[in-house]
């Protein structure tokens, strides 16, 4: 199932959903994000998984490697235990209905260090916005990988 709630604005069904996950996946793909929520559910003595996507607002920004403008074109980021990954559920409990939440997949997020020794940091930024104001902001996940790993969180092009 996936909403389509195309204001991005969280309902009280949406704040369930993301509560009662197991697993949570993050993904930005063609300049839309959602937030996959997995669970898995027993059926007449069966279990099963379940997966509810809520669509959210996506912003992007790569930096420049090596003179090179990038644009960034998926990502991905998974909370595999998300009941007991307590920055999740802190972030959880600040999520309100009538909020929105913005994912911001930042790409090549490095500093000269880095640079120097070809790794590069994509990080995956939460931002709640209440009263068309970004109230709140949490750091999701970053990863440091080699500069042209296929492993990156976040995958970029060159723009021409």
């Amino acid at each position: 199932m996936t909403t389509t709630n195309m204001d991005f604005v969280i309902t009280k069904d949406d704040k369930k959903i993301l509560k009662n996950a197991d697993s949570i996946v993050f993904l930005y793909r063609a300049g839309n994000s959602r937030i996959k929520c997995n669970k898995t559910v027993e059926v007449k003595g069966y279990k099963t998984d379940v997966t509810e996507s809520i669509h959210v607002e996506s912003r992007t920004l790569a930096y420049n490697e090596n003179e090179q403008i990038r644009e960034v074109i998926e990502g991905s980021y998974t909370i595999n235990f998300a009941k007991s990954d307590l920055e999740w559920q802190s972030i959880l409990k600040n999520i309100k209905v009538n909020d929105k939440i913005i994912l911001e997949w930042v790409a090549g997020n490095s500093n000269n260090i880095m640079k120097k020794h070809n790794l590069v940091e994509d990080v995956l930024y939460m931002k709640i916005k209440r009263n068309d104001k970004v109230e709140l902001s949490f750091n999701i996940g970053n990863l440091i990988t080699e500069r042209n790993s296929i492993a990156r969180m976040i995958q970029t092009v060159m723009v021409l």
